[in-house]
């Protein structure tokens, strides 16, 4: 039965080629478009999952209008933004801000005794930020660790980057070409 089945199926497609051909590339456009559409759906869904407080965590975004169009779109906001919503919203629990340094300058030169490092992303973050997100911390606390002012929290490559694999990199102090910063590896 199923041989009699894909005799038939054979005959059609040789019989009718361009339609066998438009009902192939349709189903394809289909299969294709309900793959991006599932990656897609996925991905927004699985987007900082990680962190505890994931569901309680609201990004502000800023948008301005001409003659009732979008015309300018960005994550950036002014930054007085966060307090004042919780100042005036009993359902905002606390705010962390994150302003990268490349809009003050191009890069961040970094040194550590005789070496210099160029490093293009470097963020500034509110003393809340890393009470807000859940980023293991390897070494210090994660509720203090930005609340003093010059000080920086970076990643172990970074670390390793900048010290090597010496025992004691868990805190100490480099200075970038703006400050002079104390550090604790995340």
């Amino acid at each position: 039965m199923l041989r009699n089945y894909l005799k038939i199926s054979l005959r059609n497609i040789l019989k009718n080629p361009i339609t066998t051909g438009i009902h192939t590339f349709g189903l394809s456009i289909g299969l294709a478009a309900c793959l991006i559409i599932f990656q897609f759906v996925f991905f927004e869904n699985s987007y900082n999952q990680f962190h505890e407080k994931s569901e309680d965590i609201y990004r502000i975004s800023y948008s301005k209008e001409k003659e009732g169009v979008e015309s300018f779109h960005t994550s950036l906001t002014y930054s007085g933004v966060g307090p004042l919503l919780k100042e005036n919203f009993s359902e905002v629990l606390d705010f962390a801000r994150l302003r990268p340094m490349r809009i003050i300058t191009a890069t961040a030169l970094v040194t550590y005794e005789d070496l210099v490092f160029e490093e293009n992303r470097v963020y500034y973050a509110d003393p809340s930020f890393l009470s807000m997100f859940s980023f293991k911390m390897l070494a210090g606390d994660a509720q203090t660790a930005l609340n003093d002012q010059n000080t920086v929290v970076i990643t172990e490559s970074t670390a390793r980057k900048y010290f090597g694999e010496k025992e004691d990199s868990s805190s100490g102090s480099f200075s970038s070409n703006r400050f002079l910063s104390t550090f604790l590896p995340s």
